[in-house]
């Protein structure tokens, strides 16, 4: 798959600004692939939407009343099946992610391959809204303390290729000493969407990438795996 997820593992402090420049030298590097994910993730929602629509829009004049149950019932079909391109298109671009943070090959072909992880990553995003959800309801304070430490489950699920309960056990016990850092990185990343965002929206193009690069080299980092580094001058 790409991802090179095979070796030892050990807690490890990681570094959320120091993972941000790493990231930015990244995205210099393979800002090509990591754009064109962007734009490909963000055409195969639209083109779902816009294919919900025509055939709503057939359904309309071939009946010719707007209270038809047809139109919800295509409506609903068509949200569900963009959720689900979208959380696949999202393991792909994770997979992505986490090739480029090891400097291997970039390729967008990465970006399909994300069928074997379907089911379990969306067992493990319901588990994770759960637990955010009730975390939030107890005063919002342990909602955050849930997120600081079980952030990392998801590259767990993929890069490790464990179960989803295996991936909250290794995200918590790689959270130890990482929840401040895990609190900046947060930050960060709210300051770097932020900026993309002032920039009429169009610099999310570039922030989105290097936000993503940025999480994917502090999961590397807090669970002692290579990498990439850039190279310094002598």
């Amino acid at each position: 798959m790409g991802s090179g997820g095979s070796g030892a593992l050990s807690v490890q402090p990681m570094d959320p600004s120091g993972a941000v420049s790493i990231a930015w030298e990244l995205f210099k590097l393979n800002f090509i692939v990591l754009i064109g994910a962007i734009v490909t993730q963000f055409a195969l929602n639209f083109g779902i939407t816009i294919v919900s629509s025509v055939i709503q829009m057939v359904i309309l004049q071939a009946t010719g009343d707007p209270n038809t149950p047809a139109l919800p019932l295509i409506n609903g079909v068509f949200g569900i099946i963009n959720q689900v391109v979208q959380i696949w298109i999202g393991i792909g671009l994770l997979l992505l992610n986490l090739s480029v943070a090891r400097g291997q090959k970039a390729e967008l072909s990465l970006l399909f391959t994300g069928g074997p992880y379907l089911l379990s990553y969306i067992g493990l995003s319901i588990l994770f809204g759960i637990g955010m959800t009730i975390g939030l309801i107890l005063l919002i304070v342990p909602g955050i303390y849930f997120a600081l430490t079980y952030w990392s489950t998801f590259y767990f699920l993929v890069d490790r290729n464990c179960g989803v309960f295996e991936a909250f056990r290794l995200a918590g016990e790689h959270a130890k000493g990482n929840r401040a850092n895990a609190f900046i990185m947060g930050l960060i990343s709210m300051g770097l969407s932020l900026l993309g965002l002032l920039a009429c929206g169009v610099g999310l193009i570039v922030a989105a990438p290097v936000v993503g690069l940025m999480f994917t080299i502090c999961y590397l980092q807090m669970s002692g795996q290579p990498v990439w580094q850039p190279r310094v001058a002598t």
